[in-house]
């Protein structure tokens, strides 16, 4: 495949903010020539604009074709078009030239151009429209994403960020000082919103000794966010799993930190799960997870997870949900009835597992006329054929009931949805012993050499409790120095420098590194369209 044939815009490497001002004038300068005025138009439904293929490398995404131009030739549209693109690329070189970033909204709201009277819907569409045709990620004409996305870090493990905290200097930074834009993020256990913008990341899981007591054993994403309640709060992940809430339809900035995190080193061996409610919005967001989506093709290559596998839940799942979580209510009932005969207390759980399916059976429904269509689509695509499961499900939805909510595990009881959820780890992660050494972003030489010298002095203490024939030696050796070395770590991660600046991690200030290029304006005002 190649790459001349088809975009990827990358906002990593973008021109400068002059260069993108003069990319942008120049498409009106050809208008005042009477020149064509090519526009490439991110609506277009030009048969062949938008591709499912594999590349050299196997893996397989949705892609854009960049030889699909619209000429905007009848009078009539062409007016129309330009009378609202002409505004827009005003206020987005006004933006350049302020050095501030906006949301698409703020401009639907008049915070940015009081004179414009364009919906949302045109603006977004109108700002794709000019990067596609200059060839220019929308993040770098000073676009803000919507971020909704959360993800959730498990304990004694952490993720470290270098996200670009000014997008302005990073476009217009020089080789003398290229890393004063950058900011260095470390997220350790809790919730957390998905930084945007991130230039790369690393995974660090403690270890005590040869023992690593944080490890990540997998990656599971979730489609709502008021899931945390039931999944991480009541025991989900505390110790071993990362979950990524995508909240609906995943935002740019979840499905770029997804990549990065399919991509580094620290998560090459360890399975991506995805689980969704049971209807094509759910298999929609597996499509554009795992092989991008038509709407924003080209950004797909800086966008999908290739490892992502779709872990259900499936029809069956829910159909078997009450019978698997026969024996924990039992064992609940007869906790709280303690008198309660064998007898008495299977002629419960029979009446609770039959109230249950019933229950579980009322939640499925058919699909609409609209959502087979759909289905199709996923069919007509390509990517279908290459999910077993999918597609099998997708076969049941349409022949009758299927559609479900992913909550609606819970029917068969709360404690339901962490079984599901640990029983699909285990399927997909087998084994637990194998690890690798993960990769740490910003690890400071004090905090390897500590980390070696503890490891040092756990086997030399171990050794001479062996020696002596003292099991109980060797343990308390263990457990001494891991005291000590948690308790350094935690202070270690708290004040290590940010690549050499001796400043804590988020208080890394931008440096003023960037070449100074001015915007002239002058041809935006004195423009008449």
């Amino acid at each position: 495949m190649s790459q001349d044939t088809y975009f990827s815009l990358d906002w990593r490497d973008a021109p400068s903010s002059k260069a993108i001002v003069e990319e942008i004038m120049r498409i009106f300068k050809d208008l005042d020539g009477q020149g064509a005025a090519r526009m490439c138009l991110s609506a277009s439904t030009a048969q062949g604009t938008v591709r499912f293929v594999e590349g050299e490398d196997g893996v397989a995404m949705i892609r854009r074709r960049n030889n699909k131009t619209v000429r905007t030739m009848n009078t009539k549209a062409k007016e129309k078009y330009f009378a609202e693109l002409f505004p827009l690329a005003h206020t987005l070189a006004r933006i350049q030239q302020e050095r501030q970033t906006y949301k698409s909204r703020m401009i639907e709201y008049k915070e940015v151009n009081p004179e414009s009277h364009m919906r949302l819907e045109t603006v977004k569409r109108l700002i794709l429209d000019l990067a596609l045709t200059i060839k220019v990620h929308p993040t770098a004409l000073g676009i803000k994403g919507e971020g909704h996305g959360q993800f959730y870090v498990p304990h004694n493990a952490r993720v470290e960020v270098e996200q670009v905290a000014d997008m302005f200097k990073y476009l217009n930074r020089n080789a003398s000082a290229p890393s004063g834009f950058i900011r260095q993020r470390k997220f350790k256990e809790g919730v957390s919103p998905i930084p945007d913008n991130v230039l790369r990341l690393g995974l660090v899981e403690t270890m005590v000794g040869n023992n690593v007591i944080g490890k990540v054993d997998a990656v599971v994403i979730i489609e709502h966010r008021n899931l945390d309640e039931a999944l991480i709060k009541q025991g989900l992940g505390c110790d071993h799993i990362i979950l990524i809430m995508t909240g609906g339809y995943p935002d740019s900035a979840t499905k770029e930190f997804l990549h990065l995190l399919s991509t580094n080193a620290g998560f090459k061996r360890k399975p991506f799960l995805f689980l969704a409610d049971h209807d094509p919005a759910g298999f929609a967001i597996f499509q554009t997870l795992k092989y991008g989506s038509k709407t924003s093709a080209w950004v797909n290559p800086i966008s999908v997870c290739p490892q992502l596998e779709y872990a259900g839940p499936t029809v069956d799942d829910l159909r078997k949900s009450a019978e698997l979580s026969r024996i924990k209510w039992e064992q609940q009932h007869k906790a709280n009835f303690p008198r309660a005969t064998d007898a008495e207390v299977k002629k419960a759980a029979d009446d609770w597992q039959r109230m249950t399916e019933k229950r579980i059976e009322a939640k499925l429904s058919n699909a609409t006329l609209k959502e087979k269509e759909r289905l199709r689509s996923f069919e007509r695509l390509g990517w279908l054929q290459r999910q077993t499961l999918l597609k099998e499900e997708v076969k049941k939805m349409k022949q009758g009931k299927g559609i479900f909510r992913f909550a609606n595990l819970a029917e068969a009881g709360a404690p339901n949805l962490i079984r599901f959820v640990e029983s699909k780890v285990k399927q997909y992660c087998p084994s637990r012993v194998a690890y690798s050494q993960p990769v740490e972003l910003f690890a400071s030489p004090a905090t390897r050499a500590f980390r070696d010298l503890s490891q040092s002095l756990v086997s030399q203490d171990a050794r001479a409790a062996t020696t002596q024939g003292d099991v109980e030696a060797v343990n308390a050796a263990d457990v001494q120095v891991s005291k000590a070395q948690a308790k350094k770590q935690l202070v270690t991660v708290s004040t290590t420098s940010a690549i050499g600046t001796g400043k804590k991690v988020d208080d890394v200030a931008p440096s003023e590194a960037e070449s100074e290029e001015t915007i002239d304006l002058a041809y935006w005002a004195n423009y008449k369209f």
